[in-house]
Order: structure tokens, then C-alpha cells, then sequence
């Protein structure tokens, strides 16, 4: 409390790191012991980051935290763990305001602390999936897959604060997707089609610098889509996805049609010889991408991979 309390300066990341290295040299008992406390400051210290100038060593120092405290937890404290961190990142404000010593306040203050939050949520999550794999992506699709699919799509708040949750969302499902043991069902691979269609979706409003937009489109979005055409389990949902990123390139504004074929190449180039599968889908737009001298060049490399990976001339 004193840390946070003290100034904008580097004392509460430190605080939250001196924490780490206690949970890091304490046994499994006493991280089981102290872990609602941990799990706490870990979530609360984001709300209250919100006011300091140290944003960034912030997050990451409540992100290591979280880390080594699960990693002291077993399977079932795990899922305990996401239940809690969901109901967190799902609370909808009440005008309360954030703490300013790092404790848990039950819901955030309005709709953008709201967005801000489940961003918070999703870098964990994110990050959880990728350090703990195969232990931790299939209980996070089951705890907060549906609401990443949602928040890929920018959510409510300030424009900046929609960029960041977007980001973070499309990184967290790319990490969960990828890292399951098992192929996505129906239902969750119509969901994750869904959000991420809507996310390709250029919106100038929200991206009011395209170029913004494309790196956003290339870094994160692109990433989530091929994992999520990588794990679908029928090669028909597999089809229609293709499609549906075709018809955006054809028929959106620029933005929508670069960051649709940029999505499609980091498709191809992940699945490789099983584009075959769906190359006639991929034919919808194609002849339009390439007559056109603001996406040609996007179209060109879409089918330079699928003749590359397949054999198949697109035109």
C-alpha cells in the first residue's frame, strides 16, 4: 500500500516484483495459503495502475505474479483461478472508483475501465497460454473464449481504449486456439469466425490511421485467424471462413480488403499444402484484389502461396 501510495514512480512494479520473488522461493503450501491475496493484488493492481505514468512495468509485473503464483497451484486451483479472473474482467461498472493501494474493487468505474479491464485480462490470459500450453488453453476456452471473440472487435470505451483491448483479445485467442489439444468445435469456431470477421472489418472511428490499422491486422489478427483455421475440425467451417475473408477483400473499403488478404496469406502460409481444401473459395475476389493497385499487391502474394503450397493457379 505503501508503494502505491508513494508516487507515479517505479514503486509499485517493484513491489509487485519483490512479491514474485517470495511466491518464486515459497513452497506450494504457502502459496495455496496466501493465494486469494496473491491472485488480488495481482488483478486489483491493474485497476489501480490507471493513474500512473509506469502503465507498462505495471502490467507485466502483475503478469509475472499471476505466473509464478500458478505455477505453484494445481489443475483444479487453475481453473479456480480463471473462474475468478473471468468474473473479474466481466463485471460491469458501477461508478466505482479505482483503488489507489492496489486492492480488488468488485467492478470498474465506467465503460472504459470496463474495456480496459478485460484487456488486462486478456494479456494474461495470453500469456498463460503460452507459458502453460496445453494445461491452460483448453480451461481458458472454456472460462473466456466467447468474450475474446467479442472484445476482438474493439468493445466499448475511448477509441485508444478499444485499440488496446482488440489488440490484446486477438493475441489471447491466437495464443488459446494454437495451443489446444483438441480441434475446435462448431460453436466455438463459428464464434471465433464471427469476432474475427467483424474485427477485419476496418472502422475509421476507431482506426482513424489506416496504416494503424494494417499493422494491427498484420500483428495480431492475422496470427488469430490462422490459428483458427489450423484447429477447426470440418473442413466445410474451414470453407466458409475462407469465403467470408474473400468477400470482405472484395467487397469492404481498402483497409478491410488489405487486412482480409493480408488474414488469407497468414492462412495459406500456415496451412500449407491443405489450402487445397478450400482454393476455391479463395478464387472469390481474387481477379478484383489484383485489378485494383492498392490491394494488388496483397492478391499477388495470396496467389503466389496457394500456387506455391498446392499447385493451384488462383487466375
Amino acid at each position: 500500500g505503501r508503494a502505491w501510495a508513494s508516487s507515479t514512480d517505479g514503486a509499485p512494479a517493484a513491489s509487485l516484483r519483490l512479491t514474485k520473488v517470495c511466491v518464486d522461493k515459497c513452497g506450494r503450501g504457502a502459496a495455496k495459503a496466501h493465494a486469494a491475496q496473491i491472485a488480488t493484488l495481482a488483478l486489483g493492481s491493474h485497476d489501480a495502475c490507471s493513474r500512473l505514468n509506469d502503465k507498462a512495468s505495471v502490467e507485466s509485473a502483475c503478469v509475472e505474479l499471476s505466473l509464478a503464483l500458478l505455477a505453484k497451484l494445481s489443475e483444479g486451483e487453475l481453473v479456480d483461478w480463471l473462474r475468478a479472473a473471468e468474473h473479474w474482467a466481466s463485471a460491469l461498472p458501477d461508478g466505482s472508483l479505482p483503488s489507489k493501494g492496489g486492492s480488488l474493487v468488485a467492478a470498474p468505474f465506467d465503460e472504459d475501465a470496463s474495456s480496459r479491464r478485460r484487456a488486462y485480462a486478456a494479456l494474461h490470459l495470453a500469456t498463460l497460454a503460452k507459458r502453460f500450453r496445453q494445461l491452460a488453453a483448453p480451461r481458458i476456452a472454456d472460462s473466456s473464449l466467447e468474450r475474446l471473440a467479442r472484445d476482438v472487435q474493439g468493445g466499448a470505451g475511448s477509441s485508444t481504449t478499444k485499440r488496446l483491448l482488440a489488440a490484446r483479445s486477438a493475441s489471447a485467442m491466437a495464443e488459446v486456439v494454437a495451443h489446444l489439444p483438441e480441434k475446435l468445435d462448431a460453436d466455438r469456431c463459428d464464434c471465433c469466425v464471427e469476432g474475427l470477421v467483424a474485427a477485419l472489418t476496418h472502422s475509421a472511428d476507431v482506426w482513424p490511421d489506416r496504416a494503424s490499422f494494417l499493422r494491427h491486422a498484420a500483428k495480431a489478427l492475422a496470427p488469430a485467424c490462422a490459428a483458427v483455421a489450423e484447429r477447426v475440425q470440418d473442413v466445410p467451417k474451414r470453407r466458409d471462413f475462407a469465403l467470408k475473408l474473400m468477400l470482405l477483400a472484395r467487397d469492404g473499403s481498402v483497409g478491410t480488403r488489405r487486412a482480409s488478404l493480408n488474414a488469407v496469406r497468414a492462412i495459406c502460409d500456415s496451412l500449407r499444402e491443405d489450402v487445397a481444401d478450400f482454393a476455391n473459395q479463395l478464387v472469390q475476389g481474387v481477379a478484383e484484389a489484383l485489378d485494383d493497385a492498392e490491394t494488388a499487391a496483397d492478391a499477388r502474394a495470396v496467389v503466389v502461396l496457394v500456387e506455391q503450397h498446392t499447385g493451384i493457379r488462383l487466375v
